[in-house]
């Protein structure tokens, strides 16, 4: 079952449409997912169906079981070139930190009602490799 939201309706009657500007926003609920940026080092002992926990600020005190589907495998240095390659700020300007790597994430049993926010805030712990949860 595929289930859509429409969220940001700014439509009235009288507008018109302008090529490249959005006039609905449309979730789908099938697409979901955790976008997590992890510093290089923690990446290599990660694999592609590797065993994660997460926890939702949208939905507190639950940890949501989850599968890591991707791992990037080149990022950006340069926020004003074409967005070919996944972009991650470093959170300060003053001092060197170490590259994030962004890790894709999906929730193993996701609410059965659908409830999940894109853009939402999530914390998320990953297994090294052989540190697999039953």
């Amino acid at each position: 079952m595929v289930e859509r939201a429409i969220t940001n309706l700014t439509v009235r009657v009288g507008d018109t449409g302008t090529v490249n500007i959005p006039l609905i926003g449309i979730v789908d609920a099938n697409a979901w997912r955790i976008m997590a940026n992890y510093k290089q080092y923690y990446v290599r002992s990660f694999t592609i169906g590797g065993d994660a926990w997460v926890w939702l600020d949208s939905a507190p005190w639950h940890l949501h079981r989850a599968k890591i589907t991707g791992i990037a495998r080149g990022f950006s240095r340069d926020p004003q070139a074409p967005m070919l390659l996944p972009y991650v700020a470093p959170t300060t300007d003053w001092i060197r930190l170490q590259r994030r790597i962004p890790v894709t994430i999906v929730l193993v049993n996701p609410p059965p009602d659908g409830t999940l926010y894109m853009g939402a805030d999530a914390r998320t712990v990953i297994f090294p490799k052989g540190g697999t949860f039953r």
